[in-house]
């Protein structure tokens, strides 16, 4: 099978790396679509960097009500 290269997210607040995926094979009615460009703009690098993670992205069960800017874990 062939594959292509792709930056994928392993982990949050880590840069992304780049992997081997499989290129999969379109099923009936289906179609296959070559992406040339990545989809990653400026703004997801500075969060990802500036912000790191917060409580509320790291515990789905974190209170939304409970969040502050203070929270932010910013090393």
């Amino acid at each position: 099978m062939a594959t292509q290269t792709a930056l994928a997210l392993v982990e949050i607040a880590k840069p992304l790396k780049k992997i081997t995926v499989p290129i999969p094979e379109p099923k009936e009615h289906e179609l296959l679509v070559k992406i040339s460009v990545p989809g990653i703009i400026p703004v997801d690098q500075k969060i990802r960097v500036e912000i790191r993670t917060t409580p509320a992205a790291s515990s789905p069960s974190y209170r939304a009500s409970t969040w502050s800017a203070k929270s932010w874990n910013r090393s």
